[in-house]
């Protein structure tokens, strides 16, 4: 059978093209040649760091949902968006009730539930069943209990924006960076004009949920479009997070970092993880780091390390990248500012 199969590489920047198959094509072999980094002297890897050359990185202007989908996993964004590969990853939500089998089902019902309120004021049950939400017979009333029951906390924070309506912010803003000059364009879908930004989740709070809100914060500051008398509020199941307004030159240079660090991103896997990389920043024990970036077999619950596309950067890597320093750094700089411009409770 070895003598008749012929097993080739997945990926067109594998270095097994270039080292056993004798591709030719440039660009990819640029990649291979970054991913399979020569190894030191006592033969360790560590996480991949080498700057890679993308077309992108030479626009003249960026768009904020980007921004805003790099912030929510740095090295996901790196890989379907310079490498050009998608994998078949869990939903960002889908590990957030680890311990219920239908988890991701349940966290689609509490969206709904929530949106429903903040648009009519209350849920449809039966147009909820019809939409193949819930399951047949007495369960669906049930589970619908449940749920409301679940959200219920929730609701006190954001009755005040329930029925008003939302009106969308075009951004278009000129910045500087490292001697570029860059424009920043996009459209805030979530502000209600004499309240602010809103961002609702029935997740638990975290840097998926927290970057985001973060990032238009920002805009809207460095814009001047959110008044001193509003804020953007981000209301998760856990928790209540309130930004309070920045002076535009403050928010302009906070852009400023993230936009860098966009760019930079676009050309290396930044060592930026979801989980290690919040706690890191939020100054959490070591234990709590470990166990964020390696999670709990036991209990079900998994880690930055089981991230498929983390996975994909840890292949050939021996040394755990939450151990080098430029973890810490990167935590600090990306994570840090986000929490500091949270409201004292």
């Amino acid at each position: 059978l070895k003598r008749i199969t012929h097993l080739h590489p997945m990926q067109a920047f594998s270095p097994d093209n270039y080292q056993t198959h004798h591709a030719y094509d440039a660009y990819w072999c640029k990649l291979a040649n970054a991913i399979n980094r020569d190894q030191s002297e006592n033969g360790l890897i560590s996480w991949p760091e080498q700057l890679l050359e993308t077309e992108e990185i030479h626009a003249d202007d960026i768009e904020i949902r980007r921004l805003v989908q790099f912030s929510r996993h740095p090295v996901k964004y790196f890989i379907n968006n310079t490498l050009g590969v998608y994998l078949h990853d869990k939903d960002d939500q889908s590990d957030d009730e680890p311990f219920v089998l239908d988890g991701l089902d349940n966290w689609q019902l509490k969206k709904r539930l929530l949106d429903d309120r903040m648009e009519q004021g209350e849920s449809n049950p039966e147009s909820i069943k019809a939409e193949g939400m819930l399951p047949h017979g007495g369960f669906a009333d049930q589970i619908l209990a449940l749920q409301q029951q679940e959200i219920a906390p929730m609701l006190v924070n954001i009755q005040p924006y329930e029925q008003l309506q939302a009106k969308p912010k075009m951004i278009e803003l000129h910045c500087n960076i490292e001697g570029q000059k860059m424009l920043l364009t996009g459209q805030i879908q979530n502000y209600y004009p004499g309240k602010g930004l809103l961002h609702i989740t029935p997740s638990r709070s975290g840097s998926k949920n927290m970057m985001p809100l973060w990032l238009e914060h920002l805009a809207l500051c460095a814009s001047g479009e959110l008044a001193a008398s509003e804020a953007s509020l981000l209301v998760c199941r856990d928790e209540v997070v309130t930004l309070d307004v920045l002076s535009q030159e403050s928010a302009v240079q906070l852009l400023g970092l993230y936009i860098s660090a966009y760019l930079q991103g676009l050309r290396a896997p930044l060592p930026l993880f979801p989980k290690a990389s919040w706690a890191m920043a939020d100054q959490a024990s070591l234990s709590k780091v470990m166990s964020e970036w390696g999670g709990n077999s036991f209990q079900g619950i998994s880690g930055d390390k089981d991230d498929p596309y983390i996975k994909l950067m840890m292949r050939g890597v021996t040394i755990n990248p939450i151990e080098e320093s430029s973890f810490k750094q990167w935590a600090e700089d990306f994570y840090r500012p986000a929490m500091a411009g949270r409201r004292e409770s």
